[in-house]
Order: C-alpha cells, then sequence, then structure tokens
C-alpha cells in the first residue's frame, strides 16, 4: 500500500500551485483594499456621504473598518499628525484611557530601571565582578557612581506622572 514517489511529488506540485493561486487571489484582494482607502483619504469622507459612488456598499463598510483598525494602532505611525489626529478624534472617556495608558507605562519601566539598579549592585557583590574581570571595573564603577543619579531621575520620573494622574482625575471630578 506504499504509493510511488513521483506521485508524491506531483501532489505536491498541485499543493504549491494552489498555495500560489491562494497568495495571488490574498495579493490582489489586499492591493484593492488599499487603493479603497487611499481613495477614501483622497476624497474625504465623500465616498460615505455619496451613496451613488462607485464602490458598493459592502466596501465602503470593509474600507472603513480598515481605517479604522488602522487609525487604532497609531504607535505604528511614523508621522505625529497622524497621531494626533487619531487622539483627536477619540471620546472622552477613550482619550483618558490612553493618557493613563502612557503614564502607567512610564511607572512600570522606571520601576523596573529601578529593580535594575539595586540587583545589579547585588550581582556584581554577588559574583565579585571587579576583582574577576579587571576590565570591566572602570565601567561598573562607571556605573556606581551614576547610580544614585539614575534613582533620582526614576523616582521623580514616578512622582510626576502620579501628581500629573492625579491633578488629571481632579480636574475630571471637579468639571
Amino acid at each position: 500500500m506504499r504509493s510511488n514517489p513521483t506521485t508524491r511529488l506531483s501532489e505536491l506540485g498541485i499543493l504549491d500551485q494552489l498555495i500560489q493561486q491562494d497568495s495571488n487571489k490574498f495579493t490582489k484582494e489586499l492591493d484593492s483594499l488599499i487603493l479603497n482607502i487611499e481613495k477614501s483619504y483622497q476624497e474625504g469622507d465623500s465616498s460615505v456621504d455619496n451613496p451613488s459612488s462607485t464602490s458598493s456598499a459592502g466596501e465602503i463598510d470593509n474600507s472603513n473598518e480598515i481605517k479604522e483598525s488602522v487609525i487604532a494602532f497609531p504607535f505604528f505611525n511614523l508621522f505625529p499628525k497622524g497621531t494626533i489626529e487619531w487622539f483627536e478624534s477619540l471620546i472622552v472617556i477613550k482619550k483618558i484611557a490612553v493618557c493613563l495608558i502612557i503614564s502607567k507605562s512610564v511607572i512600570f519601566s522606571a520601576l523596573i530601571s529601578i529593580i535594575f539598579i539595586f540587583y545589579g549592585n547585588i550581582l556584581i557583590e554577588k559574583y565579585d565582578l571587579e576583582n574577576r574581570y579587571p576590565k570591566l571595573a572602570k565601567l561598573i564603577q562607571l556605573r556606581q557612581k551614576f547610580q544614585k543619579y539614575y534613582f533620582k531621575f526614576y523616582c521623580g520620573l514616578i512622582l510626576m506622572a502620579v501628581l500629573t494622574e492625579v491633578i488629571f482625575s481632579v480636574a475630571i471630578l471637579l468639571l
């Protein structure tokens, strides 16, 4: 009941052709969607307001969904203008959520840096790195010299983020 090796190769060839056809279809559909998005950006929202446009209603819905999904990830956009427009288009609650996410990420990264400051010293002392690797000793001493500045900077960063959140929350409550 063993199959012939040439039969296996021909089956693989058929599979390759099917995969190639599917990838070609996907590429064509992707290109058409990108063109629809570009047209909608160039025309503004007139294609949505004008139901007599050449595209069907399904294509308009698809292009709007894609446009919204592209706008939903502004952090991958290299142009600050697009990010600002995206932020301005959000409702108030979503603006608050974005601000809180940014401030929490600042606090989180500062805490990670503070943890590395302290545990870095513990590891240096535990493994006696200054004596074992004399070439790294100068770098380790330089690190220890700037350690207190890093600590003060990151503590200030955390304090500033927390105070900004508190002021922001009080301002919202008073409105």
